[in-house]
């Protein structure tokens, strides 16, 4: 029983089966979900953080408004199905949070699933870019396939090089910590150049920096990083377009107090089929202060206990200023699962502490 959280988990990115692939991941996740809801088991009695259960408690607020407010007929139909598709997910992702936090699955196991999974995603990126799709081979036996994107674009299962690079990032700090692994990352390292994303390639290499040499290391690969993002914009760098969505959403946000206390509500959308491609800007404008003020509040009290699980906390959330991989299955339960294992090595090491004191009472 321990091992279905990873099970799920390694899955998931290569369920194809839905109206798209991205259907198909998302599918995958509720089936998850309730697979882990019925069949999981809690084998520790640790304790949540304060944090996660302020993220929570202000996370069901919003899920019980929407509830009342779409019974009463308060909101619009089309804007109660999204609000409600998104409640459906965050459901989804408490319920896998939990079954990490809880499970005892150990972490070198954790660490062999993601990296095993990260490593399969890298050779299909490979192969795509050397025009040998064996995805589309597989797909196009059962259905039409079809994209937005070239023949040779490094994708893997995730139908997007953006999404790619924020997957393999987070998981590269995994393949530091095994001296068997470890052999694996110039791979993993080659897709994600291959993806020619800026912001996972500059997380990345912050989050290699801290891994390797620590703090101060790990703020002067911010340059290294800057550079390579002024270099893909032509030194054009507030001509990104992104800053412009940044701002819209700002102002939109901003306009009322209740807005910008409480936002707009999950799920929703900015501009139709357009993301804000920054986290932390989402959850503003979905969450408002409070969601804003509550994420950064969980990011700076984060365990640092565990360097390669830090390490990879930083790549996310260096990763999600310019991207946004916690709109997208894969990298999203692969945050979720980096997040529940860093609360409980802090919840394990806090147990050692308190059956092994450093002093006795007499002292």
């Amino acid at each position: 029983m321990q091992y279905i959280p990873a099970i799920c988990f390694a899955i998931t990115p290569f369920w194809f089966f839905g109206g798209n692939i991205y259907g198909g991941h998302a599918n995958m996740f509720f089936l998850s979900a309730v697979i882990l809801l019925f069949l999981s088991e809690q084998e520790n009695n640790f304790k949540t953080t304060g944090w996660i259960k302020a993220i929570g408690t202000y996370l069901s607020c919003w899920m019980c408004y929407i509830f009342l407010a779409g019974f009463l007929g308060k909101l619009p139909a089309e804007l109660s199905e999204t609000m409600l598709q998104s409640t459906f997910f965050i459901l989804a992702g408490v319920i896998f949070y939990i079954s990490v936090y809880k499970g005892g699955l150990p972490l070198t196991s954790w660490r062999n699933t993601i990296c095993c999974v990260a490593t399969i995603q890298a050779c299909l990126a490979v192969l795509q870019v050397s025009g040998h799709d064996p995805v589309v081979w597989f797909l196009d036996k059962f259905v039409t396939v079809g994209g937005e994107l070239g023949p040779l674009t490094p994708v893997g299962t995730l139908g997007n090089q953006n999404f790619l690079a924020a997957f393999l990032a987070i998981s590269l700090p995994f393949f530091y910590d095994s001296r068997w692994w470890k052999w694996v990352a110039p791979l993993i390292i080659v897709a994600l150049l291959l993806t020619k994303t800026t912001a996972a390639i500059g997380a990345a290499i912050i989050g290699s920096f801290y891994y390797f040499f620590g703090w101060e290391w790990a703020c002067i690969g911010v340059v290294p990083a800057f550079i390579l993002y002024a270099l893909k914009y032509n030194n054009h760098i507030i001509d990104n377009p992104r800053f412009d969505f940044w701002l819209d959403a700002w102002r939109s946000t901003s306009h009322s107090w209740n807005t910008f206390i409480f936002g707009w509500g999950p799920g929703t959308t900015w501009r139709l089929d357009n993301l804000l491609h920054s986290e932390y800007v989402n959850v503003f404008f979905n969450y408002g202060a409070i969601g804003l003020a509550l994420m950064i509040g969980y990011i700076v009290s984060a365990s640092k206990s565990n360097k390669m699980l830090f390490s990879a906390f930083i790549v996310a959330c260096i990763n999600m200023a310019g991207n946004h991989p916690l709109h997208v299955v894969p990298s999203a339960i692969l945050i979720l699962a980096l997040t529940a294992l860093m609360e409980r090595d802090r919840s394990e090491s806090f147990t050692r502490i308190d059956n092994y004191p450093i002093f006795s009472k007499n002292e």
